[in-house]
């Protein structure tokens, strides 16, 4: 009953906050979102990895990250190809089909679940969101990028996301977190500062984005309805009976599961935008399923933690 009550309470938080946002837009005292994207992708997004990865060197720490960042590879993974289905029967194509799949494969395992799991866990399993924040920003800037601009075979789009700064971030994190020293505390807690920012930046553009729309649009489109399902239940449900085959540390899997079973993610939308792709239905769809999800999360993860050796306390 308290992890669910925890849950319950910070997904509140997440939407209150996407609610200032919207209200800001509404009002005009926010009228472009894009210093807030900016600011989201090339600093505070940047700063958490490095930050993230910013840990005493250690074997048996470097096996536990190899074994989440694997888990959290085949998270992502088992979303494909349920959206590419998803969209095949649904008829959709181009830009609309692979704002299906992204928004089923990817899930807000960054923003929405850092402060569920710091409430759950405490501190010291931060560090396992470094190889989690590690795949998901390689997979979404890079897969992701490519699903939203409707596939295409851009000769340079690679080269492009690769310099971009969140995805460089993570070489940069990854070859620090080797290196026999640690950066300076002025530095660091500079970094941790600006990484605090993520999730409200990231709620602030999406409250601003649906702005733009009509509460009729919002709620009107079932196909919005049908994508939060298929992120939210079903697919969370097969990435767990999928990751519990190989990983038995409870304390890896139950960060893994939570991760899974947020709503799409915040930062769908901003990539979506920024390849041309349809950045609308994304803000819609992971604005609908951050609603649904205060309601799906804390009953699925209950549910798993009757019937199965889920660790969340």
């Amino acid at each position: 009953m308290f992890f669910a009550l925890t849950i319950f309470s910070q997904l509140t938080a997440l939407l209150l906050m996407a609610f200032v946002g919207w209200l800001m837009a509404r009002t005009g005292k926010l009228t472009n979102e894009e210093p807030l994207n900016a600011l989201l992708t090339n600093g505070a997004l940047p700063a958490l990895i490095i930050a993230n990865l910013q840990a005493p060197y250690s074997v048996a720490l470097l096996r536990e990250m190899g074994l989440t960042m694997v888990g959290m590879s085949v998270a992502v993974a088992v979303g494909w190809p349920i959206g590419a289905l998803a969209a095949r029967l649904a008829g959709k194509t181009g830009k609309t089909k692979g704002a299906w799949i992204a928004c089923i494969m990817f899930p807000n395992a960054i923003f929405m679940a850092q402060p569920i799991l710091t409430a759950l866990y405490g501190e010291e399993v931060m560090i396992l969101l470094a190889p989690i924040t590690l795949v998901f920003n390689l997979c979404s800037y890079i897969v992701g990028s490519w699903m939203l601009a409707g596939g295409g075979s851009g000769h340079n789009i690679l080269k492009q996301i690769l310099l971009k700064p969140v995805v460089f971030s993570c070489f940069v994190g990854l070859l620090l977190f080797f290196l026999p020293f640690r950066l300076p505390a002025a530095i660091l807690a500079t970094l941790k500062m600006l990484a605090a920012t993520t999730t409200p930046l990231s709620m602030l553009t999406i409250g601003c984005q649906l702005a733009r729309v009509s509460p009729r649009k919002l709620f009107g489109d079932w196909d919005v309805y049908l994508l939060s399902f298929l992120r939210l239940v079903p697919t969370a449900v097969t990435i767990y009976f999928v990751l519990r085959l190989f990983i038995s540390d409870p304390t890896i899997l139950g960060v893994l599961t939570i991760c899974s079973c947020m709503p799409s993610a915040a930062i769908l939308p901003v990539i979506a935008g920024d390849r041309g792709g349809d950045s609308l239905l994304c803000s819609k769809v992971v604005f609908v399923s951050t609603l649904l999800c205060v309601f799906t999360v804390p009953v699925i993860l209950q549910l798993l933690l009757n019937v199965e050796s889920l660790s969340l306390l």
